[in-house]
């Protein structure tokens, strides 16, 4: 038996091979096809566990965007119920202005009166006429799996295939996942931006509102000082006749 030669061999290129006795001698045409067979199943099952990889951050990163999406729709709840305590906060500061007007004996005019029901009340209904309202969550198949085998050609049947089949077998799971991790964002988007376009109109009905309120009450406010000052000056004229009339009474004389 040949023995093998103790010092480093050099190595021999892709299409050759070395035989025990160290010699190299070129491969046949059936060793060059089972070599690139290998080669190829070796790289193909690589390529299936990057695709697992992908798909895992993937689903991370959906999982992630959909916690995010969800404390963002908490957000314009918390948003949404503010805007309308500002219109109910409203209605009692108008109706406590038109209050004080009556108290005050002023006329409150029908074209300045302000408005005592929601002024975005009948936009937001036309709006869900025109289906600007929550439609209803789109529910897709939460299953996600393909086939349960099958999905490559096996040629060298052995280990590597069986693992490549089942990373496949992962992967068109975890698309399906993905699928629906897609739908459901694309859902919850598009409530969020219709729910901030009827945030958008509370926001401005709310903001007119204060501004005409804020305009009612420095018109009371001007009028409550112009009362004082005319009720003022009329104690003072009054206070002003009766001393003159006090000390330019007659006197008589004691005869």
């Amino acid at each position: 038996m040949p023995r093998k030669p103790s010092y480093q061999l050099p190595p021999c290129n892709d299409d050759e091979i070395r035989l025990e006795d160290g010699t190299v001698r070129p491969m046949t045409e059936v060793e060059l096809l089972h070599k690139r067979i290998d080669d190829a199943t070796a790289e193909s099952l690589e390529a299936s566990r990057r695709m697992m990889a992908m798909c895992e951050e993937a689903k991370e990163a959906g999982i992630s965007t959909l916690v995010m999406l969800d404390d963002q729709g908490e957000q314009l709840d918390r948003i949404n119920e503010g805007m309308d305590q500002i219109n109910q906060d409203m209605k009692d500061a108008e109706k406590n202005l038109d209050d004080l007007n009556k108290c005050c004996g002023l006329c409150v005019l029908p074209w300045n009166k302000v408005k005592k029901k929601d002024d975005y009340t009948k936009q937001l209904k036309d709006e869900d006429m025109r289906g600007g309202g929550d439609g209803p969550r789109i529910i897709v198949d939460q299953n996600g799996m393909g086939p349960t085998g099958g999905y490559i050609t096996r040629i060298t049947n052995d280990a590597r295939e069986d693992e490549m089949d089942n990373n496949l077998q992962e992967v068109s799971g975890m698309i399906g996942n993905l699928r629906n991790m897609a739908i459901d964002m694309g859902s919850e988007i598009n409530q969020q931006n219709v729910q901030i376009e009827r945030i958008q109109i509370k926001a401005k009905s709310n903001a007119e509102r204060i501004k005409k309120a804020n305009e009612q009450a420095s018109k009371l406010l001007k009028t409550g000082i112009t009362e004082q000052l005319a009720s003022a000056s009329t104690v003072k004229s009054k206070q002003k006749v009766h001393c003159v009339h006090r000390f330019s009474r007659p006197k008589y004389l004691v005869t």
